[in-house]
């Protein structure tokens, strides 16, 4: 019998689900209990434990499954950053009109309660580090590994980013999450590596979360009134800045 070294496309969309149910579940119950520790643990217990069972119990191949290999062509990492500011931009556009279509009350008062009961160190912890191993290992290690096997790339990059959009369960986060999670999926590819694409998602959260807590009474509106009156070449650092202080409240904590 030839063993299997990723899992069938079947199989991961079972194992998506199950993913997506006891994440709801657990959020629910180990929040409600433990309060905003509660996040990390849904992680582990929703998102990690099960895939890595099943890759035990299957005996699937871990190192190819999670892409544990030192990275090669670092220079698509270097790319992956640009790529990264570019998505910012185009996300912080996005986020400044779709706030004014979609509701974002309950999105922003989780936020908020979030920020008040942690501290800095806390925040970049649960928001930041735990999202970058954990999701990375599952949607860039394993289902994004096994769809490269049994279709092409780009069909693979597709899926696996529309999968961690959605589990994102907020209408105005699947825009800007599809466009990272790609970013994200091509500097694994490219580099054939997990690392990298950890290191990219750290610094995404990360920084939306110390600037957030750094700028945290700058209006949109009078970023944009600014940016009006400035030179055209700062535009840019005027929509990256309306992002971090906003696009992220909303769509982008884990």
């Amino acid at each position: 019998m030839i063993k299997k070294d990723v899992f069938s496309i079947k199989e991961i969309f079972i194992l998506y689900f199950i993913t997506v149910i006891l994440f709801v579940i657990s959020s629910n119950v180990l929040i409600g209990a433990i309060g905003i520790n509660g996040i990390p643990f849904t992680h582990f217990l929703s998102i990690f434990a099960p895939s890595f069972l099943l890759i035990i119990i299957m005996k699937k191949d871990i190192k190819n499954l999670y892409f544990l290999n030192t990275p090669k062509n670092i220079r698509y990492f270097f790319g992956g950053i640009l790529l990264w500011i570019l998505a910012i931009i185009l996300s912080g556009i996005y986020t400044y009109y779709a706030v004014k279509f979609m509701p974002t009350d309950e999105l922003i008062e989780s936020f908020d309660y979030i920020f008040s009961q942690t501290t800095l160190t806390q925040q970049i912890i649960i928001m930041a580090a735990v999202p970058a191993v954990i999701e990375e290992l599952f949607f860039r290690g394993v289902i994004l590994s096994s769809l490269m096997k049994k279709t092409n790339i780009i069909i693979a990059v597709f899926i696996s980013s529309l999968l961690f959009s959605l589990m994102h369960f907020s209408l105005i986060k699947i825009f800007p999450t599809f466009l990272l999670g790609g970013i994200f999926a091509y500097v694994v590819y490219k580099t054939n590596s997990i690392i990298p694409a950890m290191v990219l998602h750290f610094m995404n959260n990360s920084i939306s979360i110390i600037v957030q807590n750094a700028l945290p009474n700058i209006e949109v509106d009078t970023l944009w009134i600014i940016g009006g009156q400035l030179d055209y070449k700062y535009i840019y650092l005027v929509l990256i800045v309306i992002l971090i202080k906003e696009g992220n409240t909303i769509y982008e904590r884990i």
